[in-house]
């Protein structure tokens, strides 16, 4: 890791952590009182110099395994430009949506996440149920070409849960500073490491009202001095997932960035029918896929459960007093004798009759035109055992892969 070097002479540094707390205490009052860009810049660096923020740089490898997830409601799209990829984008760089997290006035950021369901709870009006969209974008490695390594700031918590991308990475946060700031002597480091601290505290756990501080943050990032009309050359913040309890991530990109070297790769329409707090369900109504640079065509998802196939992948046999399940009101009687020669009936049985449940069980197929969709269901079956005295009923859990043939309509315009 190639790693930015500081000189003692050229930085101005705080003398305690409580001189520290009292410069974010002030930068809140400023936010609250007049959230002025402005001024909570030159208030933070008429005390500190620096901006410590992690820095990592990232290459091809790593950006061909990654698809970005960005999550808008149905009332923020506009149904005549449903084949635009541009309306799943960011919004124009230069209209005023307010102050957000990472974003200022007249400054958008394209904002992201590493994974749908966490691009979904990050989305604005997901309290409700209703209807959504998500894009999936991926970058232009050929375009990246001659960009490539990319230097990406990354605000972080080292307590990161394990599951987060950025969890090893949180760990070595003293690494960074300790070689970045190698020619300062112990106690300025110590400085710097909690400066840090609280930029990344502040950021991850502040309220809208305090979003003045966190948009200066990523803002200075994302468009400060070296990056320009032509070259972006710090496109990418990454911070951790606050609606998921710090799970995976999201990103704030620069929307030239965006523009210039990703691509939108495909769109899925769908329903909320229920929303919890590590998740939701929902209903998939179409999908899409980009046919041009500017392009996207819609499709109807239609598979076809009636010549679905089914491979067994677990049977748990154990024994009970009573009927836990019955099809059509009739006991599923079998001899254990028999087991291997009724066992496949009995499961061709429960999915012919159940098939519908299991379609509304099929959910996003990671945004895939497969010709065949998987899904993994559990069910039970009972039969009898008649070699006891008195019988017995044989409860079998079963979880079987189902592969279902899908087509794809597309829908005209």
């Amino acid at each position: 890791m190639d790693l930015p070097s500081f000189d003692p002479k050229n930085i101005k540094l705080p003398k305690s952590t409580a001189e520290i707390d009292k410069i974010f205490d002030e930068l809140k009052l400023i936010a609250r009182s007049k959230p002025d860009y402005q001024v909570i810049k030159k208030a933070y660096f008429d005390k500190v110099c620096i901006l410590p923020i992690y820095t990592i740089k990232v290459n091809a490898d790593e950006l061909s395994e990654l698809f970005i997830y960005r999550s808008r409601s149905c009332e923020q799209i506009d149904i005549k430009k449903i084949n635009n990829i541009s309306e799943f984008g960011a919004p124009p760089i230069n209209k005023d949506c307010g102050v957000g997290r990472a974003n200022w006035r007249c400054r958008n950021v394209f904002y992201g996440s590493d994974c749908i369901e966490t691009s979904y709870l990050e989305s604005k009006n997901n309290s409700t149920e209703g209807e959504f969209y998500i894009s999936r974008w991926s970058f232009n490695l050929g375009k990246l070409s001659d960009y490539i390594p990319i230097d990406v700031r990354v605000l972080l918590k080292e307590d990161l849960p394990s599951s987060n991308p950025l969890h090893k990475i949180a760990k070595s946060v003293s690494f960074y500073i300790e070689k970045s700031f190698h020619e300062f002597d112990f106690e300025q480091k110590e400085i710097i490491k909690y400066i840090h601290e609280i930029l990344c505290e502040r950021f991850l756990s502040a309220n809208k009202i305090d979003y003045p501080v966190t948009a200066f943050i990523a803002d200075y990032q994302l468009f400060n001095s070296s990056n320009s009309d032509d070259v972006v050359y710090f496109p990418i913040l990454i911070y951790p997932s606050i609606g998921n309890g710090y799970r995976s991530c999201n990103y704030a990109i620069h929307p030239r960035f965006v523009y210039n070297y990703m691509n939108l790769d495909r769109v899925v329409h769908f329903k909320v029918e229920q929303k919890g707090d590590n998740g939701f369900e929902y209903k998939l109504i179409k999908l899409a896929k980009r046919i041009s640079p500017s392009t996207i065509q819609w499709y109807h998802l239609n598979p076809n459960i009636d010549k679905a196939t089914w491979l067994i992948q677990t049977v748990m046999c154990g024994v009970t007093e009573r009927i836990l399940y019955q099809f059509d009101g009739k006991d599923n009687e079998f001899e254990i004798e028999d087991l291997d020669e009724s066992f496949p009936k009995m499961v061709n049985q429960y999915l012919f009759t159940n098939k519908n449940s299991i379609m509304e069980s099929i959910t996003i197929p990671n945004m895939d035109f497969k010709d065949t969709l998987s899904l993994t269901h559990k069910f039970s079956l009972i039969g009898k055992d008649k070699s006891t005295d008195p019988i017995k009923c044989i409860r079998l859990s079963v979880t079987v892969l189902i592969q279902i043939p899908v087509e794809y309509s597309p829908i005209m315009n």
